[in-house]
This record gives C-alpha cells, sequence and structure tokens, in this order.
C-alpha cells in the first residue's frame, strides 16, 4: 500500500525550492502547475517563475518553484533542493542551481534535438552524463517505458511527479498531491496519471 512519504509538521518554516527542467513540450507546465496547486490545498505560499520560454517547443526550458516564504522570485545557483528534469541533458545542466546534500529526480532519457542528427551538433553521451549526475543523491527513472505500460507516453510528467514525491522533498500529504492533479487535467485523464503519478512513487525507494 502506498504510504504518506510527507516528512513535514511545522507548517511555518517550510521553505522548499524546486528546479523543474526539460524540453519543450515535454509538460514541464503541468509539473510546475500541479506543484503549486498542491502548496496552494497544503496552505502555503508558492511562486512559479519561467525562467525560459516554456512555449519554445524542442528549446530547453525551465520553471523554479519556491515553496515558502522567499524574497526572490528565482532560485541562486547553488541553493535548489532539487532538480527534476524530465531528461539527463537538461538535468546536467541544471546542476548549477542544486545545494549541496539536494536531489536529482530525472527520467533516465536523453531528447535529441534535430541538430544532433544532422551532425550539425553532437550530444553529450549518456554514460557521461549519469557519472555527472551521480555525483549528486540521484533518482534515474525510466518513467517512459512506465508511462508506455499505461497505455499513454504523455504521462511521463506524472511518473516523475510520483518519484519526486516519494523522495519525500515535499511538503504535502499524498492526497494534497493527488487532489492537485485531478484538478490540473482533464477529467478523462484523471485516473491514468493518477495511476502513473503511483507507479512513479513505487520506482524510487529513497
Amino acid at each position: 500500500m502506498l504510504s504518506d512519504m510527507s516528512k513535514w509538521s511545522n507548517r511555518g518554516d517550510i521553505m522548499v525550492d524546486l528546479v523543474v527542467c526539460g524540453v519543450g513540450g515535454q509538460g514541464i507546465v503541468l509539473i510546475s502547475r500541479v506543484l503549486a496547486r498542491a502548496a496552494l490545498l497544503s496552505g502555503l505560499h508558492v511562486t512559479v517563475s519561467e525562467v525560459r520560454g516554456l512555449a519554445q517547443r524542442e528549446g530547453s526550458v525551465s520553471s523554479h518553484i519556491r515553496i515558502g516564504d522567499h524574497g526572490s522570485l528565482t532560485i541562486a545557483e547553488g541553493k535548489a533542493d532539487a532538480v527534476v528534469s524530465m531528461e539527463l541533458v537538461e538535468a546536467a545542466r541544471n546542476l548549477r542551481y542544486l545545494r549541496e546534500g539536494g536531489i536529482v529526480v530525472s527520467n533516465d532519457y536523453i531528447r535529441y534535438h534535430i541538430p544532433h542528427y544532422l551532425g550539425i551538433s553532437k550530444f553529450p553521451e549518456r554514460e557521461d552524463l549519469i557519472k555527472m549526475i551521480g555525483k549528486h543523491r540521484a533518482y534515474l527513472i525510466n518513467a517512459r517505458k512506465i508511462a508506455e505500460s499505461l497505455g499513454n507516453i504523455r504521462v511521463v510528467n506524472s511518473v516523475i511527479l510520483g518519484a519526486v514525491y516519494s523522495t519525500g522533498v515535499l511538503p504535502f500529504s499524498l492526497k494534497e498531491i493527488t487532489d492537485a492533479i485531478s484538478e490540473s487535467v482533464p477529467e478523462k485523464y484523471r485516473d491514468v496519471n493518477i495511476s502513473a503519478f503511483k507507479l512513479g512513487m513505487e520506482a524510487v525507494r529513497p
């Protein structure tokens, strides 16, 4: 049975910084929306700063989510509690934001751009990315495979959300974040997104 992994109790002292990143079209907006909604449902202040153009398809995109009473909208380098990524290149690119002891949760996947296939630019090797990310407390999830098992590749982001929740970094109850998912996706996709979230939780053993 899935348990409530949230370790938080003193709500007034909560401050959590998350950098969510990926490539345009991978669902960064939905992840940001769910996390912000869950924060509001739990009675916490939250700000979401779109650091790069979230509408830019195929380009690098990121969102800074600050839960609690922070002064700045964006997260300084070396201060994030977690880097949450939809693919490995962006996870490595955003490691500079991670604080000492912070965590990385990433889809174990590389989204190659057209210039790579044309030989115009070359992506880092997967092994090099894994080595770089592995210097930190990292959880790499084959979220695509999990989403495919549910028959809907578009729920990869909900798989990643479940993995992040299972690490204990998020100051929400299980009900608060699943309610946030239900309120953030169309009704006909609620069940598959909740299922994806739960499988993401099961994929991580902190």
